[in-house]
Formats: C-alpha cells, structure tokens, sequence
C-alpha cells in the first residue's frame, strides 16, 4: 500500500510550493507558473492514464481508485486566480504592486514556516505509521526529481535562473491529490495507510528548497547583492543610457525639432532596450 502512495504521488502534478521557492530563490517565476499550470491541466488525462497502465503492476486488493477531479480544479484555480489578480494590479495599480512586491518574501517565509508545522501536527496520526524504508522513499521521490531536471537543464544549457525552476518544478508534486485519491479510493484503515507514502513525500519535499531560500536571502542581504528584478532594471537602465548616447553622437540634436527627435529616440530606445532583456 506504500508503494502505490508513492506511486500517485509521483503521477501528480506540480504544487503551487513551486511558485513560492522559484520567487524566494530568485528563480524564473513565469516559467514556474506555466509549467506549474500546464502539468495540472494535463493532469486529467494523465493520472488516469498513468493508473489504467503502470498501476496495473501494483497490488490495490481489487479496488477502484478515484480520482478527485474536483481537487486538481481547485488547484488550478488557486495557481491562475491569483496570477490574474497579479497581473490586474500591475497593469492599474502599479504603485501598489511594488510595495506587495517589497513584502512579499518575508511573507512567503512565514507562510511556509506555518505550514509546515501545521501540516505536520494535523498529520501526526499518520506519521506514527512512517519507517525509515517509507522516510526514504518520501526523501527519493523529490531529491532525485529537484537532480534530474536541474541536470537536465544545465545539459540543454539553460539560464541558472531556469535551472532552479526547472529543478523545482520536477522536484515538488501536488502530494494532497495523492493523499485524497488514497483516501478515497480505499475504506479505512486501508486509505490511511496507502496515504503514508504522499505524506512522508509531502513532509520531505519542502525542506531543502526552504533552507535554501533563507540562506539565499541571508546570502544576498549580507553581501548587499540586488535581487533579479533589481539586476533587471539596472540593466536595463546600462543598455538605454548607451543606445541614448549612440542617438546623441549620431544626430548631434539642436533646437525644439532636436528636442522632439531626442524625445521619438528615447521612447524608441525603450522599447529597443525592453526587446533586447525580454526572455528568449
């Protein structure tokens, strides 16, 4: 029964925890986002598919196992809703996306702080069913993931940013539609023990990313060292400081129509510089 928590487990889609440590880790958030949405999405089709074939090997007493269509619904919504929220405040409030942008990280951090200990009180009646074979297999599902597609990002020469939300995306699965699939599918005290195997996962998985979020943040906070959005702007700034002296050496402007050719440059340098930092 462990086997086949880990098994669900593992054909889940991503988990929202992404999002969260791809932004605390300076990772690419919209990356993070598409990926996250895309795999719960096709997560209609392919935890039935990956049940109706792999989860034939596996021994599930004769039971038929539901899946809980309504929860990864859910879990969409809790990825696109606030997106779109995100995305309305930029476009009419941007004033007050930049402050929430300020607050952001310390709040994450409390946020995942609390969950975890939460999550693990609520839980603890499961946990007196873990082993260390089921402790290991709930570490393996996840640390072999964050390896394999971190490595595979730097194979396929992708930006360190992409490495970590790559790493991440592959690492963190949504283990709470494993565990109510479980606990749906099987009568007690079968549902129970089958969701030990999601639970050790959902225990293990945000550890290291949260450990590394805080020495990130420490790291960049002693060494005064800018954020990615902050490096993004600097640069930004570099490349329409220079195509501006390249207009001003090559027109030499004087007088108002010089004042109006300067001003068509600098709108046309901004969007020259914007093309030029937009992601590839």
């Amino acid at each position: 029964m462990v086997a086949l928590g880990i098994f669900a487990c593992g054909i889940c889609p991503g988990g929202g925890a992404s999002n969260m440590f791809s932004y605390l880790l300076g990772g690419d958030l919209t990356l993070s986002v598409s990926m996250t949405t895309i795999s719960t999405n096709a997560a209609f089709g392919m935890i039935p598919l990956w049940l109706f074939t792999l989860g034939q090997t596996l021994d599930v007493e004769g039971q038929k196992i539901t899946i809980p269509f309504v929860k990864i619904v859910e879990a969409l919504a809790i990825i696109v809703l606030p997106l779109f929220f995100g995305l309305f405040l930029q476009y009419r409030v941007p004033k007050l996306a930049k402050v929430i942008t300020k607050v952001m990280k310390p709040v994450l951090i409390v946020a995942v702080a609390f969950l975890l200990t939460v999550g693990i009180y609520a839980n603890l009646y499961i946990f007196r069913l873990f082993d260390p074979m089921t402790v290991l297999a709930g570490c393996l599902l996840p640390y072999i993931g964050y390896t394999v597609g971190g490595l595979l990002a730097l194979i396929f020469r992708q930006p360190w940013t992409r490495v970590k939300t790559i790493a991440l995306e592959t690492g963190i699965q949504n283990s709470s539609v494993a565990f109510l699939t479980l606990i749906f599918s099987f009568p007690p005290p079968g549902g129970e023990l089958a969701a030990v195997g999601p639970a050790a996962s959902a225990v293990m998985t945000p550890l290291p990313p949260f450990i590394l979020s805080i020495a990130y943040l420490v790291y960049n906070k002693v060494k005064g060292k800018p954020s990615p959005r902050q490096r993004e702007k600097e640069l930004k700034r570099t490349v329409l400081s220079t195509l501006e002296k390249e207009v001003v050496v090559e027109h030499g402007f004087e007088g108002e129509s010089g004042k109006r050719e300067a001003g068509s440059g600098k709108e046309n340098n901004m969007e020259e510089a914007n093309a030029m930092l937009a992601p590839v």
